[in-house]
């Protein structure tokens, strides 16, 4: 039976592209024209070192933190956000009271921002979000985060993407396995990933978007999914590529 391209108009598709800037030769003042080469002040400057890399003082991290805090600086600028700095200081001086303080605001914020991201659809931003509230709320044991990542985990698998992926034919499975740690430690949880079925069946450019937990399944699930192989998708009766998602789960065994 072949698939065809109907049935794929709501197939998961990625797409990107890169824009760079060309580099820019010197500039010299034409004595023909009136306009004059940029000042020093007009130049782009080498951008800062983060605060964290300049200075071990406490102190200072502790204000740059909350400068950042104050403009909702959580996870941006990579490196230089309230995120990283907080990270440093949790390993510097984590009884100060206001590094703990600084951790329950960001945590709450951040759990905050990953609802709201969810409730706009956008659920990689909600992802990342509730990822980064469980790496800086470590030990607080908050039921509402556990409530929200679960939330999120119940509205991606009502995803049309991954309604529609299940309508392909995979004629290889090959089943993951269950790492010995997650055995030892009872945890169970999932792995989406994307990927290309080629003109042949077989998979290619396989990309983990979400892991829960992260950092315990990916392996495993991309060992699995990168042996999987399906019917080729065809348009206009001729195979073509096509982009998919696939969510992978992982649950101990039944006693």
């Amino acid at each position: 039976m072949k698939i065809e391209s109907l049935i794929l108009l709501g197939v998961f598709a990625l797409a990107s592209s890169t824009i760079r800037a060309e580099p820019q030769a010197a500039t010299t003042a034409d004595p023909q024209s009136n306009v004059l080469p940029p000042t020093t002040s007009q130049r782009r400057l080498p951008a800062a070192a983060p605060v964290w890399e300049t200075t071990k003082d406490v102190d200072v991290l502790i204000a740059a933190a909350q400068s950042r805090l104050k403009q909702e600086m959580l996870m941006e600028p990579p490196g230089d956000s309230v995120r990283d700095i907080l990270m440093v200081l949790r390993h510097e001086a984590p009884e100060r009271p206001e590094v703990q303080e600084l951790a329950r605001e960001v945590f709450k914020r951040m759990l905050q921002k990953g609802r709201a991201a969810m409730l706009a659809k956008a659920y990689e931003r909600s992802a990342q979000m509730l990822q980064a509230a469980r790496e800086i709320g470590a030990g607080f044991n908050d039921p509402a985060l556990v409530q929200a990542e679960s939330e999120l985990s119940r509205t991606r698998e009502q995803s049309p993407a991954l309604g529609v992926a299940r309508m392909l034919r995979r004629t290889k499975y090959v089943a993951p396995m269950m790492p010995q740690m997650a055995i030892g430690n009872g945890i169970e949880g999932f792995v989406e990933i994307t990927f290309t079925i080629t003109t042949d069946g077989t998979v290619k450019e396989l990309a983990v978007t979400y892991a829960q937990p992260r950092g315990i399944f990916e392996e495993a699930a991309l060992t699995a999914v990168s042996q999987w192989e399906y019917q080729a998708v065809t348009r206009y009766g001729k195979p073509v590529e096509q982009r998919s998602l696939s969510r992978v789960k992982f649950e101990l065994p039944q006693t």
